[in-house]
Order: structure tokens, then sequence, then C-alpha cells
């Protein structure tokens, strides 16, 4: 056979990515695999959504629900699926009211239910909720600052001394990944101080 050389192999094994699949290079095109996308129609996302639920054995979760966060998403599946993830994390039934409220304010109900999870000892739930908000974009640093945020801003007057001590806490977790210490292990230490409430 033809030996190509490693410009010509580059072209050869390059994906090529077009919105017009005729502005592609015939002699490119005659080569290659096509593969047509196409965005997905409101019934087959929430359709997704629904065999996605029914397969994890999601039971929680109503028709109105799904059409609701498929609506509010504009059909991105990737996000919808986001949306029924954190949701059956915070152990929310997907309702449309349960749906409009997570996504007004939904900030906040995560880090209450995650500063929740970690002050009665349920280390698993609050690593699994962590889990889903890095898989959906947050950095280790991203979270403590909002988790920082939440603190301040939820903590009436007659619980600022154990708003500050939460604060305090977080803040020397958060200065060693600063200078470079691992990040996950500071979190998950970070995790076990609040729960045992001891300062380190």
């Amino acid at each position: 056979g033809v030996r190509l050389v490693g410009s010509e192999m580059c072209i050869r094994d390059s994906i090529w990515i077009s919105n017009k699949k005729n502005s592609i290079v015939q002699d490119v095109f005659s080569n290659s695999l096509l593969i047509e996308f196409q965005i997905l129609s409101q019934d087959n996302v929430e359709k997704y959504l629904f065999k996605m639920l029914k397969n994890k054995q999601v039971k929680n979760f109503t028709k109105t629900g799904l059409f609701t966060i498929a609506t509010l998403c504009n059909y991105d599946l990737r996000k919808c699926i986001n949306v029924c993830q954190t949701l059956n994390i915070l152990d929310k039934i997907i309702t449309k009211i349960n749906v409009i409220d997570f996504l007004l304010n939904g900030t906040n109900q995560t880090f209450e239910t995650l500063l929740h999870h970690i002050q009665t000892k349920k280390i698993k739930k609050a690593i699994k909720l962590i889990q889903n908000m890095q898989q959906n974009g947050n950095s280790t640093l991203n979270i403590m600052n909002q988790l920082l945020s939440y603190i301040i801003l939820s903590h009436s007057e007659e619980k600022q001394l154990e708003a500050m001590h939460l604060y305090k806490m977080i803040c020397q977790f958060k200065q060693r990944i600063l200078i470079g210490v691992n990040s996950n292990i500071q979190l998950h230490a970070m995790i076990c101080s609040i729960a045992t409430n001891e300062t380190s």
C-alpha cells in the first residue's frame, strides 16, 4: 500500500466538524465516516429522562416535573440530567414546583443540604453531593467559596458565633489548597473536621 508521511496521516486521522456537509472537501468526505448530529426535540429529551430515571430505579418523579426540566433547560440534555441528579441527591421529588424552586434557589438548597449532611455525620451523602457539584464543573475552591458565602448569609444573629467558627475552619483548608496541598484530600479533611467539630 501507499506509505503516508506524518502530515498526511494527521489529515487522514483528523475529525472534521462542519455545519454543512457539502462544505467538506470531496476527497476528504469520500474517505470519511459521516456522523450527523441533530438537536433533540422536547419529546425525545423527556423520553430520555424518563428512561434514565426508570433504569436508575428512581421513583420520585412526575411527568410534569420532567416536562418542566426540559422546558426550563431549553432541552439541553446535559443540563436536564444535572438537574435530575441534583434533585435526587437532595431527596427532592421531581415535580413542577420542586423543579422551579430548585432552579430559582438551587445554590442555597444544595449548600443547606450539604452542611446538614456534614453536621449530622452523613459523610457518604455529603461526598456524593460534592462529587455531583464537581461533575457539574465546580472546582474544590469554588465549592468552598460558595459554602463560605452560604454560611455567612444564612445564619441568624443568634448563630453568628457558630457561623464564624465554621468560616474559620473552612478558610484553614482553603488556604492549604492555595499553597498547593491536594484539594480533594483537604475537602475530605474539611468534611471530617466539621462533622466532628474539631479544628486542625
